[in-house]
């Protein structure tokens, strides 16, 4: 069974940088101070307000869907706003796969030329990097696996 403060306390440990005193102060602040409260520094209450509200938000997901709701959650059909449309891309991707031995200047230029697609070389790059065709030989290896299917 998942002993759900040390989940915590670890996470909590992992995620702060400052020296161990800030830490005991952050995790056990009656122990370290006796003050009263309205004499703690007040940054350190901020701070402390930031913690306990991460750490109260981990335990209800951890209560809620157990130690998995703790993971990072990907969605898979999000795009980022400022990420190239999917028929640019696609263009670029076909044009680098009929002419794989073209650079991404050469790719930008032909496109721009020949299909009156604008784009930079940077978003060519770009491109390759995302479909794991920035090089030469990645991308030669992928028109031959598309040519076979």
């Amino acid at each position: 069974m998942l002993n759900i403060n040390a989940s915590i306390k670890t996470r909590f440990n992992r995620c702060h940088h400052s020296g161990d005193i800030l830490k005991m102060i952050l995790m056990r602040p009656e122990k370290v101070i006796p003050m009263k409260p309205e004499s703690v520094i007040p940054s350190y209450q901020k701070m402390r307000s930031r913690w306990a509200r991460i750490c109260n938000r981990h335990l209800k997901l951890v209560k809620q869907g157990g130690p998995d709701a703790l993971k990072r959650q990907e969605t898979p059909n999000l795009r980022h706003k400022n990420r190239s449309d999917v028929e640019l891309e696609q263009a670029v991707i076909e044009f680098s796969l009929e002419n794989p031995h073209l650079g991404q200047q050469q790719v930008s230029l032909q496109l721009k030329a020949n299909q009156t697609i604008d784009v930079s070389p940077a978003g060519v790059r770009y491109i390759w990097l995302r479909e794991n065709m920035n090089t030469m030989a990645l991308r030669v290896q992928r028109a031959r696996k598309a040519e076979l299917a």
